[in-house]
């Protein structure tokens, strides 16, 4: 295949091109961090209970190259503020109102320091493919210039140029820590000794997040700013790097939650015990958080290819992306039971259903990933559903000595139901100019009918690459003393 050069060519040999990556890693770290909170409840007359607290943290993000800066967070950076109630509506305990509203901060993890402050890195250079005797290809490697190769030498690409190097400084210096709102409001009531029912709205919002925001750089690489996108200095990266000025500002991250539960239970009375629950919920945004769900639960928090380019965030039109997220499942219906026998046979069921989950075509511009049609156009997996089994049995000795054998069977009946499918219709990307790419007429469908052995179908798109898990057993052996 051609290698599409940052600078925009598209360039090949005899039979494609080859790259050699150099890749280490090296630094040495430490962090610390501090946290207070204080909280309390009190009693409103005989009924209502409250909680209050707040809570507030100092975070530091290390930098692993001694001399340049890390990113650091101050007690008044992260207060967060809770609230809960509960109400026992008739004083009797079969009627209760709850409920709960806070903010919240996450704690950067250390993926993205450990790959843009200087502990990874990687070095990949390009050459065009010019013998079919590819295990003939012998590379010197000079300490300076890179390996020195059989081939027309293409172009070198840095996948961890330093964000925090003290001449070229990448990090927000307004950057705030990654916060959510949450607020819960719930109903319960005894239908009798051991009946119960339930109903519980739970509303999160997700109002920033931290994320590398960054340009692909000819004869550089991928140059990143660590901001908080769509803010501040993540508010264009290519108008700023590239000087695309009509290029449309960086949408901010939303992740928005709806649900609601219903909920039966039966507490362990007669030797058997039994929860229901239904939700009926409601995700929508374009991030889908900090493990990234349209990568196939790529965890790499705030390193992912959210906010890559700007391309990620729009569809061919040049608008901005937003939609049901991966892991949005509307309806989702669990049982699970359990029965003791008489002569101390347990038996538990636990059997779910739930909907499948959006499908989007995903194509890529400068190894980019965007969704061309939006969210969801190619419709939704299958319904899921799986049961699993336990079976234990206590076998008394001795004493107060007893031995119990368990066997969990998860997916019963051995169902393959579908669970993903391959949504990329070529195998090669795209590399039009940032003006093209944003101009509301770009038409990469017609791009790729053209050109054909520049963008090669993927015999792939359509079919399945990822089925429910296999039947699994596990035999547990316990012995009380």
């Amino acid at each position: 295949a051609a290698r599409a050069a940052l600078d925009g060519r598209r360039v090949s040999g005899t039979y494609g091109h080859y790259t050699v990556t150099r890749s280490y890693q090296s630094g040495d770290i430490s962090t610390n961090g501090v946290g207070l909170f204080i909280q309390d409840a009190w009693t409103v007359g005989r009924n209502v209970t409250l909680n209050l607290g707040v809570r507030t943290d100092r975070e530091e993000i290390p930098s692993y190259t001694p001399g340049n800066a890390g990113i650091k967070f101050g007690f008044g950076d992260k207060i967060s503020p809770r609230a809960g109630f509960a109400w026992d509506v008739l004083g009797n305990g079969n009627w209760k109102v709850y409920g709960s509203w806070g903010i919240f901060y996450d704690t950067s993890k250390l993926e993205m320091p450990r790959g843009l402050f200087g502990s990874e890195h990687s070095v990949t250079y390009y050459y065009t493919l010019d013998t079919f005797n590819w295990p003939s290809i012998n590379c010197a490697h000079p300490p300076v210039s890179g390996p020195d190769c059989p081939g027309t030498y293409i172009e070198q690409v840095d996948f961890r140029h330093a964000a925090n190097a003290s001449d070229n400084f990448l990090i927000d210096p307004n950057l705030k820590p990654i916060r959510t709102r949450e607020f819960t409001l719930g109903l319960d009531h005894e239908l009798g000794r051991t009946i119960s029912v339930g109903v519980r709205y739970a509303r999160k919002r997700f109002d920033r997040t931290i994320e590398d925001t960054g340009v692909l750089v000819p004869n550089v690489g991928e140059v990143y700013r660590i901001t908080n996108p769509g803010e501040g200095i993540g508010e264009n990266v290519l108008r700023d790097f590239a000087g695309c000025t009509t290029c449309p500002n960086q949408p901010k991250p939303r992740r928005n939650y709806d649900g609601v539960e219903f909920r039966l239970r039966k507490r362990l009375s007669d030797n058997w015990s039994l929860t229901t629950t239904y939700i009926f919920s409601r995700l929508y945004g374009n991030y889908s958080g900090l493990t990234s769900s349209d990568e196939n639960n790529r965890n790499s928090p705030s390193v992912n290819r959210f906010f890559d380019g700007q391309y990620y965030s729009f569809d061919r039109n040049g608008k901005p992306v937003f939609g049901r997220l991966q892991t949005d499942r509307p309806h989702i219906f669990k049982v699970q039971g359990n029965y003791d026998l008489p002569w101390g046979t347990g038996v538990g069921v636990y059997w779910f259903i739930e909907s499948g989950t959006p499908l989007q075509t995903q194509m890529s511009e400068k190894g980019i990933p965007f969704f061309a049609f939006g969210r969801g156009d190619l419709g939704r997996t299958p319904v899921l559903h799986r049961t699993d089994l336990l079976l234990q049995h206590d076998f008394r000795l001795w004493g107060t000595q007893r031995i119990n054998l368990g066997l969990n069977i998860e997916n019963l009946f051995d169902q393959d139901i579908v669970t993903r499918r391959a949504t990329s219709p070529y195998r090669d990307s795209f590399n039009v100019s940032d003006q093209v790419f944003f101009s509301g007429t770009f038409d990469p469908v017609a791009l790729a009918t053209a050109a054909p052995t520049t963008y090669r179908p993927n015999a792939q798109f359509g079919l399945p690459d990822q089925y429910q898990g296999r039947r699994q057993m596990r035999l547990n052996l316990k012995w009380t003393f």
